[in-house]
């Protein structure tokens, strides 16, 4: 198994446990800080009142625009959660609130 392979499953189970209360505060806080992270980029990217079509584009791309160092864990939450992401800031939800709607970080 390729090392992308193992992360995204890594990945895949945190967030499995983290919903039933069986992973560490640690690791749920590690996706919590890579989303509101990616999502802070991506409001950059996009900036209020984007369109549909503005908001794909800047969710496609916005790992390009971060560290190589967490490139892969990026790629791993864009491909995740792409579809949630669009939909969520195309009906206006603000990108502060899209981990949190979207299960990785808990209520603010």
């Amino acid at each position: 198994m390729s090392g992308f392979a193992k992360l995204s499953s890594f990945l895949s189970v945190v967030l499995i446990l983290s919903s039933i209360g069986i992973v560490s505060a640690e690791e749920e806080a590690s996706s919590c800080v890579l989303c509101e992270f990616v999502m802070k980029e991506l409001g950059e990217i996009i900036g209020s009142n984007a369109s549909e079509k503005e908001i794909v584009a800047g969710v496609e791309n916005v790992c390009s625009h971060l560290p190589t160092t967490i490139l892969d864990e990026c790629t791993i939450l864009v491909d995740d959660y792409a579809d949630a992401i669009i939909d969520l800031l195309a009906r206006g939800v603000s990108t502060q609130m899209v981990c949190t709607e979207i299960g990785l970080c808990g209520m603010k």
